[in-house]
């Protein structure tokens, strides 16, 4: 590990993948250096999403992937605000970003949304609420760094980091929950989007491999610009695929993130 933290003796860091250490009593300001694509994408494809409580393992890798290639599927079929993000490299930026929304999950795990409305809302107080947020929040700010990703392209990104979140777990929830429970969080999702896209669970090494190649393509020398073979081997790679075919190009809809009005992938660093 080359002496990596041997100064710290308190136990406030984690050590990775890679054999590198992620230290939290660090400033936010360095965590970018240790931030490493491979030690996000092992964590992610072994933390499994719903704490565990789906039918088969489902990572967070593989929902991270699935959710970089439906983003901008979802956005045109009634994701308010989402649609306001087709301004020029918002489409791009978007997916590339949903790649990774949870990658401080791999520094931090996965705590669930009910949880953190309870933490919130209830006995606990909103401090420890607060203090989870912002170190979600700083960690993502280290990846955005990292990885040149523009978070903050638009007034109303998080609204559409948020509706395609929901969007993809509308189906997450039809294609590896038991449909006993309706999840309230999902009312708002419109029944259009994303109909007849299916899941299929992968396993670690697979979802791990899915991440990887979906981070290629979106940050890659091909800046986002897919064929339609391209397009539909990712969706393959990332146990996607739909009930009927798109009459937009195959199962895995546009093929191009550039070729709609506004949706240039060109220089984009």
């Amino acid at each position: 590990m080359g002496g990596a933290k041997h100064w710290d003796q308190s136990g406030r860091w984690i050590e990775l993948h890679s054999g590198e250490a992620f230290c939290f009593q660090d400033q936010p300001t360095i965590w970018a250096k240790y931030i490493e694509l491979a030690d996000i994408a092992h964590a992610l494809s072994n933390i499994c999403r719903f704490n565990g409580h789906c039918r088969e393992f489902y990572s967070v890798a593989q929902h991270s992937a699935v959710c970089a290639l439906l983003a901008a599927e979802a956005m045109p079929k009634g994701l308010d605000p989402a649609c306001g993000l087709r301004v020029p490299r918002g489409e791009l930026e978007l997916a590339r970003w949903m790649l990774l929304h949870d990658a401080h999950e791999a520094y931090i795990g996965d705590i669930s949304a009910p949880l953190k409305k309870w933490i919130a809302l209830g006995g606990q107080g909103d401090s420890t609420a607060s203090q989870l947020k912002g170190i979600a929040r700083e960690i993502d700010s280290a990846v955005e760094s990292r990885f040149g990703v523009l978070r903050s392209t638009h007034p109303d990104w998080e609204k559409a980091v948020k509706g395609v979140d929901l969007a993809v777990m509308k189906v997450e929830r039809r294609c590896l929950m038991s449909d006993r429970w309706e999840w309230p969080q999902l009312a708002d999702v419109p029944e259009a989007v994303l109909d007849g896209v299916e899941i299929t669970a992968m396993g670690p090494r697979e979802a791990r491999r899915g991440f990887m190649a979906v981070f290629d393509a979106l940050f890659g020398a091909s800046r986002g610009v897919l064929s339609s073979g391209d397009w539909v081997g990712l969706w393959e790679a990332c146990g996607l695929s739909r009930v009927s075919e798109s009459k937009e190009g195959g199962p895995g809809g546009p093929p191009h993130l550039d070729d709609r009005p506004g949706g240039g992938a060109g220089g984009v660093a």
